[in-house]
């Protein structure tokens, strides 16, 4: 049942043409009563926190009550064509987005196309989701216009709240089922990529981890959860197994989208069988004489086909489907559901159809390849694929088709996007030029999708016009081979894109907003709430007992999830982090052998020691170091608080031995990453740490080659390997180990912007050899030594 009631329903209430919400007028710029100043966008939301308006949650209660609209005015084609092209520079803002995440970046784009969209003179109640979209005969550019702006309106949360999302895109959705896709797809008008971002944001399927970050995307995935598919329920052999793995995205899709695409004529009521070589079929379900099996597996639901041998043919359930297997052939049998029409009588129903759909549009898509030309799309394909769907619809009722297309896992909404981004790219002045197959194959070794590909082409014309590079270098490219040219190629890219400032990519430290990586470092997250700067907090206690109390399990963990569990919850310097991880797990061995200690110091926090050392240490202290400062005479000067567990915070200044605070000889483990480049006299602060060790003891010492300012309150200095060397023998300290990872691959990417996931692990911790004549790496990021003072560690009581 739909959660609003009919236009029709209402009618006799208010009489017809009558609007009973009147803030829904004020919004519509209907003007029934005195109203105020038009309305700007933020006043529906409160971007950036996430908070609906009354006026947003007032729409979707009450709606207008209004007489039917006999036609759709299109004579406004220039105001059309406006809010089309902000709509096209909109929409990649949403590509990468979690579920109803705006952010305060968008507001001054949205409320200047909700401003031209309230200037047409479209009737007010077309916009609202649940109102059919009056064509008769003829669908036209604004139809499409229409169909855009109603579904980017639900995105936006001003014709609707969120928990309402899938049941408004599944009316739209019932909209587009009975249009014209060819004329859609040629219109320039991104309907289908506005329906696949709304699947992604509030469908059965869309990504629960990702609806989670916020309350509207909670809300949605509540609402959507609700939502079942008759058809998918119905499925059965090898369409069951097919739908599943194009949903989890395994192998390849392609055999199976020409079986639905090509398939015969029905057999056996709604089934038909494909053979294909060389492809097997896993999941045993029985061995039966081959004259047998096939009829046999035609009886059976969970049945997907037959492998045949000499004289048995064995009955195959499907799990994995159609995997490579040389010298074999799988017989498949697929079948389409039949679903009945809800509250009929007599076996009324319908066909499903999004099995042949997705095969059909999967198949032009394929067929389109990377190329740069539109000389193998396929419109009969498309033209198939349309009538499906629209026979469905008008078999089973166009508000239950479009639930049901709505709620199927069949990835109907993703493949039409993708089409449209493909054929916008290949029709773009731009997109599609140079006719080459170099741009093709550039675009799929980097991953970008056809979206992201003409956003790129289209900045990088726009520099162009704007690049400031030296003449010299304008004159003539100065290359041998195709290896230095590929090397001017990015150098003068380099210099054009820093000109135009695309480039650097990011701030190292500090993240915007609107940063594409912001949606992955939420969802790889250990916070619920992003406002809660509490859950940064840590219980120390109940991590050290959760250490302790689990010192004797032998459980395997593997590096990657050892390495994760010593990087702190949300630290922007994740290649720093995972790089200091690897270092711990590489000595933990040798530091813990000779026992155990009595006190261990950790800077700032015990997250390393609770993490890595709470099974060794008896306690573990905390340093806060104290920098003098003019303006405040008592910062530097040395301190302690014991706690009852005997746990002791000190706080002082290194740099000055007599302000240290910590007793000499009472550690047998110091941890200091990441501390020496804000020290400003840093022999003199190695000197203060040896003393405070006791003989055998050990420090465990980080600081960064390459890195930006920043100043904590100062930044003084970076170290190379030799110079860490240099630091503990002034000290009278032997160095154990040093490690020092990165290459100028890492280096010069992670200056730039290129945070963790851009990295493989093994490109984070790899460390480089010495070229010739040189003693230690050229490019390490950072220089990790474990220093040790000389001397056996005394026995602990």
């Amino acid at each position: 049942m739909d959660p609003v009631p009919s236009l029709q329903s209402n009618r006799g209430v208010g009489g017809a043409g009558r609007c009973i919400c009147l803030p829904c007028c004020y919004v519509h710029g209907v003007q029934r009563a005195k109203s105020p100043p038009a309305t700007p966008l933020s006043t529906f939301r409160t971007w950036g926190t996430g908070q609906s308006s009354p006026w947003g949650h007032a729409m979707w209660a009450v709606w207008l009550l209004v007489p039917a609209v006999a036609a759709l005015p299109c004579e406004e084609r220039q105001a059309w064509q406006q809010i089309q092209q902000q709509l096209r520079q909109m929409l990649p803002r949403y590509s990468g987005r979690l579920s109803f995440v705006h952010i305060q970046e968008d507001v001054p784009m949205a409320t200047a196309l909700h401003k031209n969209v309230m200037n047409l003179s479209v009737p007010p109640v077309l916009l609202q989701p649940q109102v059919p979209i009056p064509w008769e005969g003829e669908w036209s550019f604004c139809h499409s216009g229409l169909l855009s702006v109603k579904l980017f309106l639900v995105m936006l949360g001003i014709t609707g709240k969120s928990a309402h999302a899938a049941d408004l895109s599944a009316a739209l959705a019932a909209e587009v089922l009975k249009a014209p896709w060819l004329e859609i797809l040629g219109s320039g008008w991104p309907v289908f990529r506005l329906f696949a971002t709304l699947h992604r944001w509030a469908s059965p399927h869309m990504d629960p981890k990702g609806a989670e970050i916020s309350p509207h995307g909670r809300a949605a995935l509540a609402s959507a959860s609700a939502m079942v598919s008759h058809c998918d329920a119905a499925e059965a052999g090898a369409a069951r197994q097919a739908r599943r793995g194009f949903a989890a995205g395994d192998g390849d899709t392609a055999e199976v989208e020409e079986a639905f695409a090509l398939r015969e004529k029905k057999m056996e009521k709604d089934c038909f069988w494909t053979v294909h070589v060389n492809r097997s079929l896993g999941g045993h379900l029985g061995e039966l004489e081959a004259s047998q099996a096939f009829a046999s597996c035609a009886a059976r639901p969970d049945c997907a086909g037959v492998m045949l041998s000499s004289s048995a043919g064995s009955l195959r359930l499907g799990e994995p489907l159609l995997e490579s297997a040389p010298g074999l052939e799988a017989h498949v049998r697929w079948c389409l559901p039949w679903v009945a029409t809800e509250g009929t009588e007599g076996g009324a129903g319908a066909l499903c159809p999004f099995a042949p759909t997705v095969g059909l549009l999967g198949t032009a898509l394929r067929r389109l390849g990377n190329g740069r030309t539109m000389e193998k799309f396929a419109p009969e394909l498309v033209a198939q694929a349309n009538l499906e769907v629209s026979t469905f619809s008008a078999q089973f009722g166009a508000g239950a088709a479009g639930r049901e297309a709505w709620s199927t896992q069949w990835p109907l909404w993703k493949v039409l996007g993708q089409l449209q981004q493909r054929l916008d790219l290949l029709t773009d002045p731009i997109g599609a030029s140079p006719g080459t197959t170099v741009l093709p194959a550039l675009q799929h070794a980097l991953g970008f999708d056809d979206e992201a590909w003409l956003v790129l082409l289209r900045e990088l014309e726009e520099s162009s016009k704007q690049a400031k590079l030296p003449t010299s270098l304008r004159e003539r490219v100065k290359c041998m081979s195709g290896s230095s040219c590929a090397a001017e190629f990015f150098a003068r890219l380099h210099l054009m894109l820093y000109s135009s400032d695309s480039l650097p990519l990011r701030d190292q430290i500090f993240m915007n907003n609107e940063d594409p990586l912001l949606p992955e470092l939420m969802l790889n997250s250990k916070r619920k709430d992003f406002n809660d700067v509490k859950e940064l907090e840590y219980d120390w206690k109940a991590i050290v007992d959760d250490v302790r109390n689990n010192r004797h399990e032998t459980g395997e963990t593997s590096r990657i999830d050892a390495m994760k569990a010593l990087m702190p919850i949300d630290h922007p310097l994740q290649v720093d982090r995972m790089q200091l991880a690897n270092f711990i797990l590489e000595v933990k061995d040798e530091i813990v052998a000779s026992g155990p200690m009595t006190r261990c110091l950790e800077w700032d926090q015990p997250f390393l020691l609770a993490h890595a050392f709470a099974a060794h240490c008896r306690w573990m202290d905390v340093y806060s170091y104290s920098e003098p400062h003019p303006s405040e005479p008592r910062l530097g000067l040395p301190g302690r608080q014991e706690f009852p567990s005997g746990t002791i915070h000190y706080w002082g200044d290194m740099e000055v031995p007599e302000n240290f605070g910590v007793d000499p000889g009472t550690m047998d483990l110091i941890l200091c990453p990441f501390v020496f480049e804000h020290v400003s006299r840093p022999w003199v602060a190695m000197r203060t740490l040896a003393d405070s060790l006791r003989p055998g003891g050990f420090i465990l010492w980080a600081a960064p080659m390459f890195q930006r300012y920043h100043g904590s309150p100062h930044d003084y200095y970076r170290y190379t390997p030799n110079g860490a060397k240099a630091l503990a023998t002034h000290a009278g300290l032997e160095v154990v180990r040093l490690y020092s990872p990165g290459d100028l691959s890492l280096v010069s990417g992670v200056l730039m912007g290129m945070l963790l996931p851009y990295w493989s692990v093994d490109q984070v911790l790899h460390e480089s050899d010495p070229v010739e004549r040189d003693d230690a790496p050229r490019h390490p990021l950072n220089v990790f030594a474990l220093l040790r003072k000389p001397g056996s560690r005394p026995v602990s009581h």
